[in-house]
């Protein structure tokens, strides 16, 4: 009896696995293709996540180009800027010069014009006297040739003070044209 007991929970026990194995079975493959559709689905986020890894690998780069760029064009901007002060700095040397050559040619200037003016002013004082008076109030002839060469001494030494004077103001335009356009270019 014990072997027909035991050939009966055999039999009722293979009865039990037979019924439960079809859906064993079934259960497993609906399990197998969930988890085929998860990994489906992973495998796409993992495509979408590549796919954005490698957008920003491609701005990233993009943007490391354009900060290269950016950095030659600062560096270009700062040598041209550096340049630009030094010359700005030449200019203000050279407009501190010319303005001091100016003041002095316009003192130089004032100079000469007060010694024309002393001049006339002791043509003035000693009257309407004429070069022709001068000669023929000459004693003799040795006063003649005396009054003569000092007659030319004073006519050049006129000449040379209005020409020393023409020339200064001459001198003076070119000066404050030189200065003008010099704080033109600096500006």
């Amino acid at each position: 009896m014990k072997h027909k007991d035991w050939l009966q929970r055999g039999l009722c026990s293979l009865l039990i696995l037979t019924s439960l194995a079809p859906g064993a079975v079934y259960a497993s493959s609906k399990d197998l293709q969930k988890a085929q559709d998860q990994k489906k689905a992973i495998q796409e986020q993992l495509n979408k996540k590549q796919s954005v890894i490698n957008s920003t690998k491609a701005e990233v780069s993009s943007v490391a180009e354009e900060i290269k760029d950016l950095d030659l064009s600062i560096t270009s901007a700062s040598a041209e800027l550096f340049s630009l002060m030094d010359n700005i700095k030449a200019l203000e040397g050279d407009i501190a010069k010319a303005q001091k050559e100016l003041d002095q040619a316009q003192a130089e200037l004032k100079k000469s014009q007060d010694a024309f003016a002393q001049r006339i002013k002791v043509m003035y004082v000693k009257g309407d006297i004429g070069y022709l008076d001068v000669l023929l109030n000459s004693e003799d002839m040795e006063s003649f040739l005396t009054n003569v060469e000092l007659i030319k001494v004073i006519n050049r030494q006129d000449r040379k003070l209005v020409a020393k004077i023409k020339a200064q103001v001459d001198t003076i335009r070119a000066k404050k044209e030189e200065l003008t356009q010099k704080k033109s270019a600096l500006e």
